[in-house]
């Protein structure tokens, strides 16, 4: 399994991406419609998403007032430079109308928002044959207190005892709406050797991976990274952060494996320093059993979601 982001980006980082932008129908046929891309750059800057393009869409008003909703358009894909194997999906774009005191007209548009958009290494065509059940989630200092199963391998011809990673953990299983999922715990170990080869550290990469029974919508992804966080949050007592959001599926028509990288808006907090109290904390073995706080949290959250609409 791919555990890096498919551009190598978190969620914490800005960056840019330049391409052509389409809109997305059902009947679209993307090979013959490169006349219609829209190009621009894509930009995302501490969990802010903008798409400027050069010569964009119309809105198509003949008169724009201050009782106009947001003009959106939905599904656009967007084809990167230099990069023919990933694509960026955003389901919603959006523009307040502009409000001219002097005189009324058309405008054309060139900056539009988002609340979210994702990284893809497929184009979303056929949606009914691609299942996506599991999640890959990374937070802050996630790392730092908990860690993947690894174990030794002495290698026979070197005579060199290498570690290696393990089966995943399981952490919990919990219900949300009817369906089950498993939390695992996974990772890689990676080392670098000291100086003259004196000595190795060892760097530890964690993730969380959730599998579901059936497919994992974009929003439920979003709302299980954002439940996490809090707990997490509220378990070490700092505010975390998300830094990595993979739904990981495949094409059922294909047998191709797929990737979606999701970019949203979230509260951001500055990156916790004491990480070495994180250490010393969860050196002491305290169990803080997730295998009962997990599930415990979600059915919470699912009380709290059912008595809001018996009254609604």
């Amino acid at each position: 399994m791919q555990y890096f982001p498919l551009i190598k980006h978190t969620l914490l980082e800005s960056f840019s991406l330049n391409g052509g932008w389409i809109e997305l129908k059902a009947n679209s046929d993307l090979t013959k419609e490169q006349n219609n891309y829209k190009f621009g750059t894509l930009k995302y800057d501490n969990g802010l998403s903008n798409l400027a393009l050069f010569q964009g869409w119309s809105s198509n008003y003949q008169k724009v007032t201050s009782g106009m909703p947001l003009y959106r358009k939905s599904n656009i894909l967007g084809y990167i430079a230099n990069d023919n194997t990933k694509f960026v999906f955003i389901p919603e774009v959006s523009i307040n109308p502009v409000f001219n005191s002097l005189t009324i007209i058309p405008v054309v548009y060139n900056n539009w928002h988002m609340n979210r958009f994702s990284i893809i290494n497929f184009i979303p065509q056929n949606l009914s044959s691609k299942i996506f059940n599991k999640l890959l989630l990374k937070f802050t200092l996630l790392d730092d207190w908990i860690t993947p199963a690894f174990k030794f391998e002495g290698e026979y011809f070197s005579m060199k005892t290498v570690v290696k990673p393990s089966k995943p953990i399981v952490l919990a299983y919990f219900t949300y709406k009817g369906q089950i999922f498993k939390l695992e715990l996974v990772g890689n170990i990676s080392k670098k050797n000291g100086q003259n080869n004196k000595y190795i550290n060892y760097k530890n990469d964690s993730w969380i991976l959730i599998e579901g029974e059936n497919n994992i919508s974009s929003k439920q992804a979003i709302f299980f990274a954002t439940e996490l966080r809090k707990m997490f949050s509220v378990v070490l007592a700092r505010p975390l952060n998300t830094t990595q959001l993979s739904k990981k599926g495949i094409d059922k028509s294909t047998h191709r494996y797929l990737t979606e990288d999701l970019y949203f808006l979230e509260m951001r907090f500055r990156d916790n320093k004491n990480k070495l109290f994180i250490t010393e904390m969860f050196q002491e073995n305290i169990d803080i059993q997730l295998n009962n706080l997990i599930p415990n949290w979600f059915n919470r959250n699912c009380q709290i979601f059912c008595v809001n609409r018996s009254f609604s």
